[in-house]
């Protein structure tokens, strides 16, 4: 067993090779930085472990200051109460204040808040509030203007002066005491002293251009002295440029549709208001629009209005690509002033198929223009949306813009549509519909359709020119139109008088009648150019020929249709003065004249033209 590992014989131990001692060489050391920058700044450390004590003792306590703001705002019925305006909740405001009230009445504050909110909506509450103050000996100086202009409003004059009469002597000639006086002035329509007073305003500030503005407003709606409108028109052009020098002009551009609208008598003050409105940065474009006629005269003539609508088309140029919203909000404003032809042209149909707004806008101007066969065309298209009303309408000009639908069909339909619009009392699709009647030769609900959009329009004058001048282009005879207005509002209405009576001069309807109505609206405005030209075609179908034609001399400058200027040359040439009015009935289209109106004309052009062939055959026989 020898060799084995369980043997208990030992080996011979293995020979140990020895070596001579060496000494302990030295390794180098090396020393490395912390990268903690707590241990290589040493306050660093302490530093951090004061903030993390301090910093939840601040965060306590802003909660604690946020906890006790919003409490504040909770219980505080002056804050909360216009956070609620803020929000436009009035009501809310209003019912805070008055639980308010009632738990202390004898707050002088919140009475005066109660009563400038409640000043528009409950004036009784108002001035109890106010009375309540002065009871209480709180009344200040500001809250004796606000007082008198409330009794100023509701035509209390007495109480508003006696309310002002206690203004302490310092601040009599304060914005605020001058603007109630103002006011009080206005209501009372004594002009001459408003405008005295609104001298006396520094007209620094935007509600002294608003105070001025009210009072221009008013004195263009009363008998007044120009004199008195230009000074009232010149400050508020001063006041405008003053607030605007002071770059006071946050809110300004609000005021640009009332002043545009504004019927201005100083054509310096209203150029020199519309520079500054256009030098007001980050105008909208409607606004620009409404700059933009503020160039131009309340009232253009026909061709300032083509002027006028060139300026409209270059500033849309200029205000580049307009949003959908710009586009709305735009046509929006070209269809108050009645520019429908611009809303037809700024909207194209493709770009009203994309938005739904500007569908309608365009549909709607399209309508008012009568041109029927693009709202029929448009509706057709598979992707226009529906619209809230004039349906039966859409779906029949959607049937009728194409070919193919004979007279009884579109008697139908376009029947059903004028009852639909009847009932839904909308103008407009009344007048499209009675369009849409005439180029179908259905003349009689042609003419119960313009009957109908008269009796609802509130433009009766615009919408009146517009169906004569479509009727002198269709089978739709003056007498039938007469017959179907019998009866009706409009033969009533002074805004369409001067068109019925032409019309009844062109019918020959009762000469002596209409002669004594347009005598009596002479006397009321015997100035006015139509007038004189219907009374001079009344005497002239009386037979008082010489008399006629003295009332044209000289010929009064008026937009005149083509119709109308065939009456004038045959009122002219019934003297025998063919040379004079020869060069005016060479330009008239009797295409686009009713019958009656032909009548006058066609015999006067045959008779000129035989004269002419007359005149140039004698002239050859000379020459030879």
């Amino acid at each position: 067993m020898h060799g084995r590992w369980w043997s208990s014989t030992q080996p011979a131990a293995l020979p140990i090779r020895r070596h001579e001692s060496r000494p302990a060489r030295r390794l180098p050391e090396y020393h490395f930085r912390s990268a903690d920058i707590l241990d290589r700044v040493h306050w660093a450390r302490y530093f951090v472990a004061g903030l993390s004590v301090i910093l939840p003792l601040i965060l306590v306590c802003r909660l604690e200051g946020a906890r006790s703001m919003i409490q504040a705002w909770r219980y505080n019925p002056k804050i909360s109460a216009q956070h609620s305006l803020e929000q436009g909740k009035p009501e809310e405001a209003v019912n805070r204040l008055r639980l308010a009230i009632a738990a202390s009445p004898r707050d002088a504050d919140l009475l005066r808040q109660l009563a400038r909110i409640t000043a528009k909506t409950d004036t009784a509450e108002a001035r109890r509030c106010y009375n309540q103050i002065e009871q209480l000996g709180a009344t200040q100086d500001e809250d004796r203007a606000d007082h008198a202009t409330l009794l100023a409003m509701l035509h209390d004059f007495r109480g508003a002066k006696s309310v002002l009469g206690k203004v302490s002597e310092s601040n009599k000639s304060a914005p605020t005491i001058l603007r109630a006086w103002i006011t009080l002035a206005r209501e009372a329509r004594d002009y001459a002293s408003a405008v005295t007073t609104l001298e006396r305003l520094p007209s620094a500030e935007q509600a002294d251009v608003e105070a001025c503005l009210e009072l221009a407003e008013a004195a263009t709606q009363a008998p007044i002295a120009v004199e008195v409108l230009h000074r009232i028109e010149q400050h508020l052009a001063d006041s405008l440029a003053l607030v605007v020098k002071r770059h006071l002009t946050e809110n300004l551009q609000t005021l640009t549709p009332r002043l545009a609208a504004l019927p201005w008598h100083s054509n310096t003050a209203r150029a020199s208001v519309a520079r500054l409105l256009h030098s007001l940065p980050n105008n909208q474009p409607e606004d620009r629009m409404a700059v933009v006629r503020l160039l131009f005269s309340s009232d253009p003539s026909g061709s300032q209005r083509e002027d006028l609508r060139k300026a409209w088309l270059d500033e849309i140029s200029d205000c580049g690509g307009m949003s959908a919203k710009q586009k709305d909000k735009t046509a929006a404003y070209f269809q108050q002033q009645g520019e429908h032809e611009l809303v037809a042209e700024l909207i194209s149909a493709p770009e009203a198929l994309s938005v739904n707004t500007l569908y309608l806008r365009r549909v709607e101007s399209l309508l008012e223009l009568g041109r029927w066969k693009e709202v029929g065309a448009m509706s057709d298209d598979p992707s226009a949306p529906i619209l809230p009303q004039s349906r039966l309408l859409i779906q029949s000009l959607a049937t009728l813009h194409k070919p193919g639908p004979n007279s009884s069909t579109a008697g139908r339909l376009l029947t059903s549509a004028l009852n639909e619009s009847r009932d839904e009392q909308r103008a407009s699709a009344c007048y499209a519909t009675g369009c849409a009647a005439l180029d179908h030769r259905l003349s009689s609900l042609a003419s119960q359709a313009f009957a109908t959009a008269l009796e609802l329009a509130r433009d009766r004058s615009g919408l009146m020119e517009s169906i004569i001048n479509k009727s002198r282009h269709s089978s739709l005879g003056i007498a039938q139109l007469l017959r179907s207005l019998d009866g009706t509002s409009t033969t009533s209405d002074p805004a369409v008088q001067n068109k019925l009576i032409y019309l009844n001069l062109l019918a020959s309807h009762d000469i002596e009648a209409t002669t004594e109505v347009i005598r009596n609206r002479r006397a009321q405005a015997p100035d006015d150019v139509y007038l004189r030209f219907l009374d001079a075609f009344a005497a002239n179908k009386r037979g008082e020929f010489v008399q006629a034609a003295s009332m044209l001399i000289p010929l009064p400058r008026y937009r005149w249709h083509q119709g109308e200027a065939a009456v004038i040359a045959s009122i002219v040439a019934a003297t025998g003065s063919y040379d004079r009015s020869a060069s005016l009935i060479k330009q008239i289209d009797t295409a686009s004249l009713f019958p009656e109106e032909q009548a006058l004309t066609v015999p006067l052009q045959q008779d000129i033209a035989s004269v002419s062939k007359l005149v140039s055959t004698v002239r050859e026989k000379e020459k030879e």
